[in-house]
């Protein structure tokens, strides 16, 4: 998905990226921005978000990528998750039996390209599924 090596990619684009992010996330209306948490597909990208975001107003980023799995899902319930990855069918959290996508706004600045996605559940499972969120690769 990039012109470059992954080993040269993953040095490139973060604050892009995370502009990006940052521009779709507050796009939201306050009420629905006020209970969305933000999925990361690795722990690269939630990174990005993590140090990056806050100068956006972004709240911190979870994923279920290697470490991050062990540090929670951040106490959001759910209800409203900006899912950033690479397609809704390869984030992990697609597969989860209980989301359902609404927005999808692909971003691609050259070196790095993400989705974006709006995934929507009217049940606060997050926490109860989040053991099928662990991944590795």
């Amino acid at each position: 998905m990039s012109p470059l090596p992954q080993i040269l990619s993953d040095r490139f684009g973060w604050p892009e990226m995370v502009q990006g992010f940052a521009t779709r996330y507050n796009a939201l209306p306050p009420d629905v921005r006020a209970h969305t948490g933000i999925f990361c597909h690795n722990y690269g990208e939630a990174s990005a978000v993590n140090i990056l975001g806050p100068a956006y107003g972004l709240p911190p980023a979870i994923s279920g990528h290697q470490n991050y799995f062990y540090w929670g899902w951040n106490n959001y319930t759910g209800e409203s998750m900006l899912v950033l990855g690479r397609t809704a069918t390869t984030s992990p959290i697609s597969t989860s039996k209980w989301w359902t996508w609404r927005v999808r706004q692909p971003m691609d600045h050259g070196l790095r390209a993400s989705a974006l996605l709006l995934a929507p559940s009217p049940q606060e499972h997050l926490r109860q599924d989040w053991p099928e969120l662990k991944y590795w690769y």
